[in-house]
């Protein structure tokens, strides 16, 4: 951690920003927080406020006591969804919900029968995916692997739990989304995954249970559903999308969600932290159409 701020410290003196934006909360916050006294933009993005079960105890404590000390020397607090907003203990009434952008160009609805033939899955298969990274617990694989085992009964047939570990190319990755049949979301605790958006974008079903803000990004979207944490649940929801077969109108509901339209936000936001330097609020852009 020494090396850490020391090297945040040198970085800043030589570089002599306007603002210092840190995007995540914890020890990234903190640091950021006490190495220079220009303004603070935190960005809190899930784990960060969130409790993460798959860790002790005391360590999550630490690192959500760290996000809230942070939060009071910032001139701008911004959460990716409204989950997350509220956890906080200060800053809450003038945070921004602003969720991560993604490139609606690259993400974007595919032949399924050609990106199958890319990736060499047979075209009648029956796919589910699930992204989990390096955190496969946290993301709930298990409960994935149980659902999915659900929905093959009712089925009578075998579907296929393809597992996204962080090693596919993020250009690959909406080929394997235009490709599957179904998402499963079925993590521990969520910010505003960008897989979710990733999918929709993709106009790829979800079956979601409810974690972040799935619930809220998924109404209106079908086939796709938000169920209680449950194998059961999840399965059934995974089952009734794969005999539906059909894909979702997911990408009609992100538009909030483009980098075109995170980085026009945010832009404003710095614009409004360096005419108001010397003061604790921010003004929230009328331009958020997401804001509460």
């Amino acid at each position: 951690m020494w090396r850490a701020w020391r090297g945040l410290k040198q970085a800043i003196e030589s570089h002599s920003p306007d603002a210092v934006h840190a995007f995540y909360g914890t020890i990234t916050s903190f640091l950021c927080a006490v190495s220079s006294r220009r303004p603070l933009v935190i960005t809190f993005q899930g784990s960060d406020l969130n409790p993460d079960p798959t860790l002790r105890w005391s360590r999550t404590w630490i690192g959500f006591l760290l996000s809230q000390i942070s939060s009071l020397r910032a001139v701008a607090v911004l959460c990716v969804s409204e989950q997350l907003r509220e956890r906080l203990w200060w800053k809450r009434n003038q945070a921004v919900i602003l969720p991560a952008g993604i490139d609606m160009s690259l993400f974007k609805p595919g032949a399924k029968a050609e990106s199958r033939r890319i990736l060499g899955w047979a075209a009648d298969e029956r796919i589910a995916l699930i992204s989990v990274g390096t955190a496969p617990l946290l993301k709930g694989l298990p409960l994935a692997r149980q659902a999915v085992a659900i929905a093959e009964k009712k089925l009578g047939a075998a579907i296929r739990l393809v597992v996204l570990e962080g090693d596919v190319a993020p250009n690959e990755v909406p080929t394997y989304m235009n490709a599957a049949d179904c998402l499963l979301m079925a993590s521990e605790a969520e910010g505003s995954p960008n897989v979710l958006k990733e999918a929709l974008a993709c106009n790829l079903p979800v079956a979601s249970v409810d974690v972040g803000d799935c619930a809220m990004r998924l109404q209106g979207v079908w086939p796709s559903q938000v169920v209680p944490r449950d194998a059961a649940s999840l399965g059934q929801a995974l089952y009734q999308i794969v005999i539906n077969s059909q894909r979702s109108n997911g990408r009609e509901t992100i538009h909030d969600c483009s980098e075109e339209k995170t980085a026009e936000t945010l832009g404003e936001i710095y614009r409004n932290v360096f005419r108001q330097a010397d003061s604790l609020k921010v003004r929230v852009p009328s331009s958020a159409p997401w804001q509460s």
